[in-house]
């Protein structure tokens, strides 16, 4: 081979080898030009499902918060209702305390009239006394006197029972009253708790 003709085929296949190499620098720029819009995409993609689902999450703390904050007005709602309908409670208690307490005064005041009554009867057979010693015993002044006693002891059971009569009625109000705001409390509960 001649120095001249090695030279050219060198000359020639270099710039075929050149070409090839420059094309295959293309090719490869090609494909990290398609692997990083790949990429990009990509990550474009993961971007936008990443904000569907923040949004998501958003709405669903949303809904959360607005469920929770309607739980609350319903329950303070209702404790309200509870409150006022124990309170119409107390307020027909004391109704009826309050006539309880004005039955027991009028009946004080008979009991004292009847009392005194008595006393005046008792006084006016001890007035009207027959004189000692016709033999009758109803008309003495002893008799007289058993029936003051008997008026003072009759005043004394009466006192005691008025006493014990006004205690029944404190108490039988008391349990009435206790019982009918129970009542309140449990037909009026809020849903989701046991009565």
């Amino acid at each position: 081979m001649n120095p001249l003709g090695i030279k050219a085929w060198l000359s020639q296949w270099g710039l075929v080898l050149a070409l090839a190499l420059a094309g295959l620098g293309w090719t490869a720029a090609g494909v990290q030009a398609v692997r990083l819009a790949r990429a990009k995409a990509e990550t474009s993609d993961a971007r936008t499902a990443l904000a569907r689902e923040e949004k998501g999450r958003a709405q669903d703390r949303a809904a959360t918060a607005a469920a929770a904050a309607s739980a609350a007005d319903q329950y303070r709602t209702q404790e309200e209702k509870q409150r006022a309908a124990a309170q119409e409670v107390i307020n027909a208690e004391r109704k009826k305390a309050a006539a309880i307490a004005a039955d027991a005064v009028a009946a004080a005041a008979q009991h004292g009239r009847l009392l005194d009554a008595a006393r005046a009867a008792a006084a006016a057979a001890r007035g009207c006394a027959a004189p000692t010693g016709t033999g009758t015993a109803g008309s003495s002044p002893a008799a007289a006197d058993a029936g003051l006693v008997l008026a003072d002891v009759l005043g004394r059971m009466e006192s005691r029972g008025r006493e014990l009569a006004e205690l029944a009625d404190r108490r039988g109000l008391a349990g009435e009253t206790c019982w009918a705001e129970r009542a309140t409390v449990t037909t009026q509960a809020p849903a989701g708790e046991g009565n």
